[in-house]
C-alpha cells in the first residue's frame, strides 16, 4: 500500500484504489466508524461530515493533491448499534463533469472500504460490499426525496410522509410532554368499565331505551 499524510492524518491506498483514482479520478468509499453519541440525525450527519473531510484531507496528501484539489459528496449514513456506515464519493478536481454526473446518479459503484488503524486510514477495494451498498443506497433513494445525505437508524427506522423523513422531536420539553400524554392515556385505560346491563339497563343503550 502507498502511504502519505500531513501531521497526524495519514492514508494508505491499495494498488487497486490508487489505480482507480488515477484512471477515473473518483472513488466511492464506505467507512465504518465507531459511534456512541446522540442518535439525532443532524448530530450524526455532522460527525460523518467531519470524518469525511478528515479522510478527504488524508487521501489528498496520499495522492499528492492539496486538500482543495479533492471534493467529497456525502451520500448516505446507516446507523447501527454503535457503528455508523458512511458512504461518500471522492472526486479529484477536474474530473470530467459528464462522468461525475453519471457517478453521482448511480447507486451501483465499486466500493472502496475505509478502515482507521491508529492515525492512518486504510483504503482498499472491497467487491463483497458492492451489492450490499448498492441495495441500501437504492432503497434509501427510493423512499427519501429529501437532499443527501440519506439517513437511517436501524434501531429506530424513520417514517416517511410523501418522501419526507419524519423523526421524533429532539427537544427535551416535547419529550416530557409526550411522556405526560402517554401517562394520561395509560391512566384512562386503567379506569374500570361499566356494564350498562348490570346497572338496571338491560338494553345496554346509554341515554335512551331500545326500541
Amino acid at each position: 500500500m502507498e502511504e502519505s499524510g500531513v501531521g497526524a492524518v495519514k492514508a494508505q491506498l491499495s494498488p487497486e484504489s490508487r489505480a482507480a483514482m488515477d484512471t477515473h479520478s473518483t472513488l466511492r468509499c464506505l467507512y465504518k466508524m465507531k459511534y456512541n453519541g446522540s442518535r439525532d440525525s443532524q448530530e450524526v450527519i455532522a460527525r460523518a461530515q467531519d470524518v469525511t473531510e478528515e479522510i478527504n484531507f488524508a487521501l489528498g496528501a496520499a495522492l499528492g493533491q492539496e486538500s482543495a484539489g479533492l471534493t467529497a459528496q456525502l451520500n448516505s449514513i446507516v446507523l447501527s448499534r454503535n457503528r455508523a456506515f458512511v458512504c461518500f464519493d471522492v472526486y479529484i478536481e477536474g474530473c470530467n463533469p459528464q462522468i461525475r454526473a453519471e457517478i453521482d446518479s448511480s447507486c451501483e459503484r465499486p466500493i472502496h472500504y475505509v478502515q482507521k488503524k491508529g492515525d492512518t486510514f486504510l483504503i482498499r477495494r472491497e467487491p463483497s460490499m458492492d451489492t450490499y451498498v448498492a441495495k441500501r443506497y437504492s432503497h434509501m433513494q427510493n423512499v427519501d426525496s429529501g437532499p443527501r445525505p440519506y439517513f437511517m437508524d436501524e434501531s429506530n427506522p424513520p417514517v416517511y410522509d410523501n418522501g419526507l423523513r419524519l423523526e421524533a422531536p429532539a427537544d427535551e420539553g416535547l419529550k416530557e410532554e409526550d411522556c405526560v400524554a402517554k401517562k394520561d392515556y395509560d391512566d384512562v385505560k386503567t379506569l374500570p368499565t361499566v356494564d350498562c346491563r348490570s346497572q338496571g339497563n338491560p338494553s345496554g343503550v346509554i341515554g335512551g331505551t331500545s326500541e
